[in-house]
This record gives C-alpha cells, structure tokens and sequence, in this order.
C-alpha cells in the first residue's frame, strides 16, 4: 500500500513537472535568447531571464499547486462523511494553503520592491516605478 503511494505520488509529479515544461516553453520562455531565431544573450536578457523565472514560480507553479490543494482539501471535506478526523485534516489543508500562497506572494512582493529600489536607484516612493523587468538602458 505504501509503495502504491509513493509510486502514484512520483507519477503525479512527474507528469505535473512534465506539463509545466511544455508551458514554460510555449507560453512563457524562461530563457529570452541564444535560441534559434531569438536574438544573442546581452545583460538585458539576463535581467528578463530572472524575471521570467520569478513569474514562472508565482504563476506557472505556486498558483496552480494552490488550485490543485483547494480542490483536494475540498474533496476531502466532501468525503469525510461526518468522520472529525478527514474533516480536521481538510481543514488544515485549508489553513496550509492559505498561509503557503500567503508567504509566496509577500515574498514576490518584497522581491519585486527591493528590485524596482536596486534597477531604479534615485526614485522615491512617492514617484510611479516601472517594471522592474525592464532593465535600465534596455528597449
């Protein structure tokens, strides 16, 4: 039974790891350049390249895992069938998911202002920042 577990836990990851790579290369190329067709690698991609590998992690992995969680927090809920134990167990998973996409998100926020503040030197906070993706002497 356990090893039914962790095969099918390997499986699903797996095949999640699988899907996202087919995503990070169509929807979102996490490496702007040195492909064929894409233009030579200068600082400027290697800016993007690091913002691109952010949004990948907020986007394409965090925010579908917190989907997924909610779905299965909530089919353990429905499933509990009045046992206190499945319905603690949902409910932490709740609470878990909660906090995790909580952290995950300040986290990208601090990130994002500490980089605005770094490419972006003499702004103040009352002045409107661009993106930070956008590297400073870069189109």
């Amino acid at each position: 039974m356990k090893g039914r577990k962790i095969i099918l836990s390997f499986l699903i990851i797996a095949g999640l790891f699988s899907a996202l790579n087919a995503l990070a290369v169509e929807w979102l190329p996490l490496v702007p350049c040195g492909r064929t067709g894409a233009p030579d690698c200068t600082l400027c991609h290697f800016w993007k390249l690091g913002s691109n590998v952010l949004n990948f992690l907020v986007y394409g992995l965090a925010i579908p895992a917190t989907i997924l969680l909610f779905v299965f927090a909530g089919l353990v809920f429905l499933t509990s069938a009045g046992n206190e134990s499945r319905i603690k167990k949902a409910r932490e998973i709740f609470t878990n998911t909660l906090i995790g996409i909580f952290i995950v998100l300040v986290s990208w926020l601090v990130i994002s202002t500490i980089i605005k503040q770094v490419a972006n030197p003499g702004t103040s906070t009352g002045q409107i920042i661009r993106n930070w993706d956008q590297f400073p002497n870069c189109e």
